[in-house]
C-alpha cells in the first residue's frame, strides 16, 4: 500500500522506541542500531527519512503538573496535524481513536528545558538525572500553552525537533494559492459527510452555512450545476475536489476587481498590456520610476509582476495580464496595505536613546492580571517576539537564596530570576538588533542582589553593557546604533564614586490627591515651570529648603550592594520635578512617572514636560486601579514626548492593539525616531505633520463567524473605521451593515479624515456583527497612518486576539493629501 494512503500504524509494545527496557523471551524487541556516516545522497534525502520516521510514531513522555504520563505522537501523512492517543490510552490501534493537534496551531518547539514546565522539574537533581536536558523538548501553541514531551534519547529528540521546526517553517511560508488549496482540502473533508469523496446538493448547502454565507436554493443549485456535477450510483448528482474547486471560484467572483480591470483595458477585450498595466500602478496606486521594486524602471517591473501572478503560460510569453493574475497581483503582499519601505529599519538610528520611542512592556512576567495569575517565561518570550524593547522585572527574595521574580503583595506565582534571564537572553535579539532595556524593580536583599549580579553577568556575559567610564558626550545617552545587540538594566543605582554596599533614601514621587491641593508643596507646586535663568535660580533655592522638610515623610532607607549597582547603567527614580531634574537629572537616568501624574502634567506644563523628556528618559506606568491588567491611552504621554510607555502585552483590548501597531513602523524594531519639533526644541514645540486622508472601503472577503454563532447563524457584518491618536485627530465612521453575507460582502462607501499629526495617529478598521446587541468583534486591523499606501490594496485581518485570519481580508481605496 502506498504511504500516503496507509494510516498511521500504531507503535505497540514491540517497537524499538518503547521506553521499557525489553523483556526476556521477547523476540519483537529489537534495539536500534546505529547508522554508519553518511555519504552525500544520505544526507539529501536524511529529511525525509526522518518525517517518515516521526510519521510513524513514537511513544513520548508528557510532562505533566506532577508526574509524566506515556502516550503515542505522530505526524499524520498530509503532515497537517500533531497526532497524539487520548489520555488514558496507552496505545491506539484506529486512527480514529487518535486525538489531533492542527500544525497551524504550533508557534515553535524549544530544546531542553525551556518552560516553565520544565524549569519547576529542575530543581530536582533526581529528574535532571532521570531525564537530562538533551532528552527534552516542548512544542508551544499560538494559545501559549505548552506540550512539553521526553524522547527516548538524544537521537529521537532531535528528529522531533527538526522535523517539527521544518514543518512550521514550510506552512509560515506557504503563498496565498496553496493556503486557499489547503483550506479547500479541508472544508471539503469536513462537509462530505457521507466520507464517499463527493458533496452532494444537501452538503454544499450545509458548507454555506460554514461559510458565513446565505443564497436562496434556486441561486445555489445553479452554480452547483455551473460547477460541474458527477453522477453517483444512486442517481445524485454531486461534486468531486476539482468540481468543488470550481464552486468555491464561482462563489466568489470579485465583481469590484472586474469593474476596476475593465477600466484600463485599452486593446485586448480581456487582457492588460504591459502598457494598461503601468498605468494602473502610476494613476491608481501612485507608483513611480524612481521607486521601483524590482525593476529600475515602472515598465520592467509590470513585465516583472506579468511573469510573476499571470497564471496561463501563454499570457506570460506574450506579456497579458488575466483578470485571473490581476486578482493574483491585488492579493499579494507586494500591494498591499502597509509600505513596504516602512517594514525594514529606515529612520536614522544614530540619535540618543531619549530621541526615540520605545515599545515597552509593564509586569511583563505576568500572563494575566495584576493580583491573581500566572507568573511565566512566556511573557518575556510573547512580549520579545512581538517587538517590545524594554521589560520589566520585579525581584524579591526567595528561597535557598534564589532571587524570584513576581509581583509583591499579591496572589501571583513566581519563578526564578535566573529562568527569565536564559528566556530573554535566547530572544532578546530574534526580532530586532536593537538594545534590550531591562526595568528592574528592586526588592531584594543585598545578598541577593549580589546573587542577581552574578546571574547578570554570567548569563548576559558580554551582552550587558554597563557604560563607559567616561564618555565625550556627557549630555546624551548612546545611540540605538551604537547599543546594537546590548542589554541594558535600567534600576536603582548607588551614587558615582560608591566604592562598597550602601544605604540611600529613596523620595517617592509626589500626590496628585485632592487633599495636598492646598498643601504648600503640592505636586503642581514642586513641578512647577520656569520661565528664565534667574527665575529658576530663585526658585529652585527656595524650594530646595522646603522640600527636604516636605521629603521626610515621603522618603523610604534602601541598600544597594556594589555588585549589582555595577551591573546599572540607566538609573531608574521617581519624578521629583523639572527644577531637580536641572539640578541633578544625569544622561544615564530615567524618571519613572505614574499614568495619573503624567496627566497632570501634559494638563497643566505640556511645553516644560516636552522639553524635559527631549533631554531624559521618561517612563510611564499604568495607574494602580488597573488590576485587571488594562491599558492606558499611550498617545497623550508621547505627545508630550514620553519615550517609553509601559503596556500590559497580555491584554487584547483596542489599545494594545493600536499600541503595537503603532511600533509595526520602522521595520518592528522597537524604536520609531521622535517628530523632529519633540527632538530638537528651543523654546516652544513646533509644527506637526498634516494630512487629509479619504478610505473607501469596498468589500471584505470570507469574514470568519463568530464563536457564539449558531450553525445556522450568518453574519451582517458592517464596517468601523477609526482614527486613533491626538484629541483633535480622533473620529469613528461606519458603514451599513450587509445581512446575511460575511463572506463576500460589498459597501463601497467612502470616509474622510483630516489629520493634524499624522506621526501619531493610527487607523484602525473594526468588522463587527449587527446580529448581536453587543456589536461583536469579528476581525480588526491597525496600521500607523503614516506606513500607509496609495492606492487599491487588501488588509489581511486579524481576530479579536490578533491572531491572522487565514484567507479573510478587506478591500480597500486610500487616498492622501
Amino acid at each position: 500500500m502506498d504511504r500516503d494512503q496507509r494510516p498511521n500504524r500504531p507503535v505497540g509494545r514491540g517497537n524499538p522506541r518503547f521506553f521499557a527496557p525489553p523483556v526476556a523471551g521477547n523476540q519483537a524487541y529489537r534495539p536500534m542500531q546505529r547508522i554508519a556516516a553518511p555519504n552525500v545522497q544520505n544526507v539529501q534525502n536524511a529529511d525525509t527519512r526522518a518525517l517518515h520516521d516521526i510519521q510513524d510514531g513514537h511513544t513520548l513522555l508528557k510532562l505533566g503538573s506532577h508526574r509524566t504520563y506515556r502516550r503515542t505522537y505522530c505526524i499524520d501523512n498530509k503532515k497537517e496535524y500533531l497526532c497524539y492517543c487520548p489520555l488514558r490510552k496507552w496505545i491506539c490501534f484506529s486512527r480514529s481513536e487518535y486525538r489531533q493537534v492542527d500544525l497551524d496551531e504550533v508557534k515553535e518547539v524549544r530544546a531542553g528545558y525551556s518552560t516553565d514546565g520544565f524549569n519547576r522539574r529542575e530543581k530536582s537533581a533526581r529528574f535532571v538525572r532521570k531525564y537530562p536536558e538533551d532528552i527534552c523538548f516542548s512544542i508551544v501553541l499560538s494559545s501559549g500553552k505548552a506540550l512539553d514531551l521526553i524522547a527516548p534519547d538524544k537521537d529521537v529528540c532531535d528528529k522531533w525537533i527538526n522535523v517539527m521546526r521544518r514543518l512550521i517553517d514550510e506552512k509560515q511560508q506557504v503563498e496565498r494559492e496553496k493556503r486557499l488549496e489547503m483550506w479547500l482540502r479541508k472544508s471539503f473533508v469536513a462537509a462530505d459527510r457521507s466520507a464517499d469523496g463527493l458533496l452532494n446538493f444537501e452538503e454544499c448547502m450545509t458548507l454555506m452555512d460554514r461559510l458565513n454565507l446565505k443564497i436562496s436554493r434556486q441561486q445555489a443549485m445553479e452554480i452547483f450545476q455551473a460547477a460541474g456535477t458527477t453522477r453517483t450510483l444512486s442517481g445524485l448528482y454531486a461534486l468531486d475536489m476539482k468540481g468543488f474547486h470550481r464552486f468555491y471560484l464561482l462563489l466568489s467572483e470579485r465583481p469590484e476587481l472586474k469593474d476596476i480591470f475593465r477600466q484600463y483595458i485599452s486593446e485586448l477585450y480581456d487582457f492588460w498590456t504591459v502598457n494598461d498595466l503601468k498605468n494602473f500602478l502610476f494613476t491608481e496606486q501612485e507608483a513611480r520610476d524612481d521607486k521601483c521594486d524590482p525593476g529600475p524602471s515602472l515598465v520592467e517591473t509590470c513585465e516583472w509582476m506579468i511573469q510573476t501572478f499571470e497564471p496561463i503560460q501563454e499570457n506570460r510569453d506574450n506579456k497579458l495580464l488575466s483578470l485571473s493574475g490581476f486578482r493574483d497581483l491585488m492579493l499579494s503582499s507586494r500591494l498591499g496595505l502597509f509600505n513596504p519601505d516602512f517594514q525594514a529599519v529606515y529612520q536614522d538610528m544614530t540619535q540618543p536613546l531619549q530621541n526615540y520611542y520605545i515599545a515597552s512592556s509593564h509586569n511583563t512576567y505576568l500572563l494575566d492580571k495584576q493580583l491573581v495569575g500566572a507568573t511565566s517565561i512566556e511573557g518575556y518570550i510573547s512580549a520579545i517576539l512581538t517587538g517590545c524593547r524594554c521589560l520589566e522585572l520585579d525581584c524579591w527574595d526567595g528561597p535557598d537564596g534564589e532571587p524570584m521574580i513576581t509581583h509583591g503583595f499579591t496572589l501571583t506565582t513566581k519563578m526564578e530570576f535566573k529562568h527569565a534571564l536564559k528566556a530573554i537572553k535566547s530572544y532578546a535579539f530574534i526580532n530586532s538588533d536593537y538594545p534590550l532595556i531591562l526595568s528592574l524593580e528592586n526588592h531584594c536583599s543585598v545578598k541577593q542582589q549580589r546573587r542577581m549580579a552574578e546571574y547578570l553577568k554570567d548569563i548576559l556575559k558580554e551582552q550587558l553593557f554597563v557604560g563607559e567610564k567616561e564618555s565625550a558626550d556627557m549630555n546624551n545617552l548612546p545611540s540605538p546604533e551604537q547599543l546594537r545587540n546590548c542589554v541594558l538594566l535600567a534600576a536603582k543605582k548607588l551614587p558615582p564614586g560608591a566604592i562598597d554596599d550602601a544605604e540611600f533614601y529613596e523620595v517617592k514621587e509626589g500626590c496628585v490627591s485632592d487633599q495636598e491641593d492646598d498643601s504648600e508643596m503640592s505636586f503642581l507646586s514642586i513641578y512647577e515651570p520656569f520661565t528664565d535663568e534667574s527665575d529658576w535660580e530663585q526658585r529652585f533655592a527656595h524650594y530646595r529648603v522646603k522640600f527636604s522638610h516636605h521629603e521626610k515623610d515621603k522618603r523610604r532607607k534602601f541598600q544597594i550592594a556594589k555588585a549589582f549597582s555595577d551591573c546599572v547603567f540607566i538609573k531608574e527614580g521617581e519624578f521629583r520635578g523639572f527644577l531637580y531634574a536641572r539640578d541633578d537629572g544625569k544622561y544615564y537616568r530615567m524618571d519613572n512617572i505614574a499614568e495619573p501624574n503624567m496627566r497632570t502634567l501634559v494638563s497643566n506644563m505640556r511645553d516644560d514636560f516636552v522639553r524635559h523628556c527631549s533631554q531624559h528618559l521618561v517612563r510611564i506606568y499604568p495607574a494602580g486601579i488597573r488590576t485587571d491588567s488594562s491599558n492606558m491611552n499611550p498617545i497623550p504621554a508621547m505627545d508630550a514626548g514620553c519615550q517609553i510607555v509601559a503596556f500590559n502585552y497580555q491584554d487584547k483590548s483596542k489599545e494594545t492593539q493600536i499600541y503595537r501597531a503603532f511600533f509595526g513602523n520602522n521595520g518592528g524594531c522597537g524604536y520609531i525616531l521622535k517628530p523632529e519639533h519633540m527632538r530638537n526644541i528651543t523654546s516652544a514645540p513646533g509644527e506637526s505633520r498634516r494630512m487629509q486622508l479619504t478610505v473607501r472601503v469596498i468589500s471584505a472577503q470570507q469574514l470568519p463567524k463568530l464563536p457564539v454563532a449558531g450553525e445556522k447563524e450568518i453574519s451582517d457584518p458592517f464596517v468601523v473605521v477609526e482614527i486613533y491618536g491626538c484629541p483633535e485627530d480622533c473620529e469613528v465612521m461606519a458603514t451599513v451593515p450587509v445581512k446575511n453575507n460575511g463572506f463576500n460582502p460589498v459597501w463601497n462607501k467612502e470616509f474622510s479624515f483630516d489629520i493634524r499629526n499624522v506621526d501619531l495617529a493610527v487607523l484602525r478598521f473594526e468588522i463587527r456583527d449587527m446580529d448581536y446587541r453587543s456589536r461583536c468583534l469579528i476581525a480588526q486591523y491597525n496600521i500607523p497612518v503614516a506606513c500607509v499606501q496609495r492606492g487599491y490594496h487588501h488588509v489581511n485581518l486579524l481576530g479579536p486576539d490578533e491572531r491572522k485570519l487565514d484567507l479573510s481580508t478587506l478591500f480597500v481605496q486610500i487616498k492622501c493629501v
